[in-house]
């Protein structure tokens, strides 16, 4: 075969194979956080155990509610989104026609720039997302 094609198959394979080792790591550091999150459970007083919860739980109800806001601030990013690109395009239908080649390529950085925020703000809140199921479940395994 030619030799590129190996070169990737190679990396490939490394890929796989360091799936494999993250995934047997995290498994590990999972089994270990709940050992040590049960022992810690194990050795407080119901009273302290149930001041944790009660602190997760606000701080759950929180959480939601900056999701909340940062949902409707998606949503809106989308419609500013859908906006410029309309405007995008409209004006590219001008360029085409031969003017505003200047107004056009701002037109388009705008553009560019609201995708960048819109892009920022799923990552942000798909961290919080996680965040806030694994809170879920360490309450619920309490």
């Amino acid at each position: 075969g030619h030799p590129r094609i190996n070169e990737f198959r190679q990396c490939l394979d490394s890929i796989t194979s360091l799936k494999v080792e993250i995934s047997g790591f995290n498994k590990k550091q999972i089994r270990y956080i709940n050992s040590m999150l049960n022992g810690k459970v194990a050795a407080e007083k119901k009273k302290k155990v149930a001041t944790l919860v009660s602190k997760f739980r606000e701080e759950i109800t929180m959480l939601m509610n900056e999701l909340n806001k940062k949902n409707k601030k998606i949503t809106e990013l989308g419609e500013k989104y859908k906006d410029l690109s309309a405007k995008y395009h409209a004006i590219k239908k001008d360029h085409d026609t031969g003017d505003g080649y200047y107004t056009e390529s701002r037109q388009l950085l705008e553009c560019e720039n609201t995708n960048l925020e819109f892009f920022e703000e799923i990552e942000a809140i798909t961290t919080r997302n996680s965040e806030l199921e694994n809170n879920l479940q360490l309450i619920q395994q309490q």
